[in-house]
């Protein structure tokens, strides 16, 4: 490989592998076998254009799998609002805590004051 300082003035453009306008020539690229026309480069292009074709099935893929993912999220959204909706209409934790404290003292009485509350009503 040429070093950047070993390169200087004209020796440059002789230096770049390609195709390049100077002084009115160009350096022609090596033959091919067959007609073709750039050799190795078609070999290579055709490579290219095979991977691009798989490019494009996988994005065409994940595309598909986008609108999948939106549509998966819309139903998650309107089940969510349900469940919210839901949720709201359960008691609240103070309406709970009364109720039980209401039931225990009822059963605390009941067991306490039983044996008065049967004399009262001329049971045994």
């Amino acid at each position: 490989m040429i070093a950047a300082q070993d390169v200087r003035g004209d020796d440059f453009l002789d230096a770049i592998p390609a195709v390049v306008p100077r002084a009115g020539r160009r350096r022609r690229l090596p033959s091919a076998p067959a007609g073709r026309i750039y050799g190795a480069m078609e070999d290579r292009l055709a490579r290219l254009e095979t991977h691009m074709e798989h490019v494009r099935e996988d994005v065409s893929g994940l595309k598909a799998d986008v609108r999948d993912a939106r549509s998966d999220i819309g139903g998650l959204r309107i089940d969510l609002t349900k469940l919210i909706a839901r949720v709201d209409h359960l008691p609240s934790k103070g309406y709970i805590v009364t109720v039980v404290s209401i039931g225990a003292t009822i059963l605390a009485a009941v067991t306490l004051f039983g044996p008065n509350i049967r004399a009262l009503f001329g049971g045994g």
